[in-house]
């Protein structure tokens, strides 16, 4: 695992939200998959 943070989110990402993540702003969690990484962003 590989915890590297990037300051931008690498181009052509489609970012999808948890159906866990808060309604009302924050508490968000998005995923992203890549050929070889899964991107992990919270918010």
């Amino acid at each position: 695992m590989n915890t590297a943070e990037y300051p931008t989110a690498p181009p052509a990402l489609t970012w999808i939200k948890s159906s866990y993540s808060g309604t009302e702003g924050g508490d968000c969690v998005e995923v992203a998959a890549s050929t070889d990484v899964v991107h992990v962003r919270d918010s």
